[in-house]
C-alpha cells in the first residue's frame, strides 16, 4: 500500500512537470508540438497545437492534480507540491489574456493568495540571496558563454561581491568535480548544443545529493 501511494505521488509530480514544460512552451512559442499518453508509442511527427487548446490542457491538468498533491511545504526539497501547482496556475491565469484573449485576473488573484497563505516568504533584502551564508553556500558562480550577456550580468549584479563569473559553455565547465550544493540553468537547455553533455557536466560538478 505504501509503495502504491508513493508511485501515485510521483505520477502526480510527473504530470505537474509536464504541465510546467507545456506552460514554458506556451509562453515562449504558443503552438508547440503536442503529445500525451493518449498518443501511440513509436516514431512520428506530432501535430502542433494552438494557444487556446494548450492553455485549456495545462489548466485542466493542474486543476485535476492540485487537490491530490503533497500539501504545500510538506514535500522534500526539490519536489513539487500543492504550492508549486498553485503558483503555476497563478502564472497561467495572469497571462491568460495574452494566451487566449480572455482575462482570468480573478483566478490569478485566487491562486496567488493560496501561495501567500501557505506561509511562503520572500527574502526582504534581495542582496541576501547572494551572500556567502546563503543556505551555507560559500559562493555563487555564474557561467555564461555569450560575451554580451556575460558583461551585462556582471554589470547588473556588480554590487553582489561574492559572485564569481566564469565565461564558459555548459557542455564543458572549467570547474572541479563535486563542489556545488545547487545547480540551476535558467531557460538554458533550449540553447545548449548538446543537452546530454550539459546534464553530464551538471551532475559532475554537483556534490553527491546536490
Amino acid at each position: 500500500a505504501a509503495l502504491k501511494t508513493e508511485v501515485a505521488t510521483y505520477q502526480l509530480e510527473a504530470r505537474f512537470m509536464r504541465a510546467l514544460s507545456y506552460w514554458h512552451a506556451l509562453d515562449m512559442f504558443e503552438n508547440p508540438p503536442f503529445v500525451t499518453e493518449d498518443d501511440g508509442i513509436g516514431s512520428f511527427f506530432p501535430e502542433q497545437t494552438n494557444p487556446n487548446d494548450l492553455f485549456n490542457y495545462i489548466e485542466s491538468e493542474l486543476l485535476a492534480i492540485e487537490g491530490e498533491m503533497v500539501a504545500a511545504q510538506q514535500n522534500e526539497y526539490g519536489r513539487a507540491d500543492q504550492g508549486a501547482a498553485w503558483m503555476l496556475l497563478a502564472k497561467l491565469y495572469l497571462n491568460a489574456e495574452v494566451y487566449t484573449g480572455n482575462a482570468k485576473n480573478t483566478e490569478a488573484v485566487t491562486y496567488s493568495k493560496k501561495v501567500i497563505d501557505a506561509g511562503y516568504t520572500l527574502e526582504p533584502n534581495y542582496a541576501h540571496l547572494f551572500m556567502a551564508d546563503n543556505h551555507n553556500s560559500n559562493e555563487i558562480i555564474c557561467v555564461e558563454p555569450n560575451t554580451g550577456m556575460f558583461e551585462e550580468g556582471k554589470t547588473n549584479l556588480k554590487t553582489y561581491q561574492n559572485i564569481k563569473w566564469v565565461k564558459a559553455q555548459a557542455e564543458k565547465l572549467p570547474l572541479n568535480d563535486n563542489i556545488f550544493d545547487f545547480y540551476t540553468i535558467s531557460y538554458g537547455l533550449r540553447n545548449v548544443s548538446d543537452i546530454n553533455k550539459s546534464l553530464s557536466e551538471a551532475f559532475r560538478v554537483l556534490k553527491p545529493g546536490g
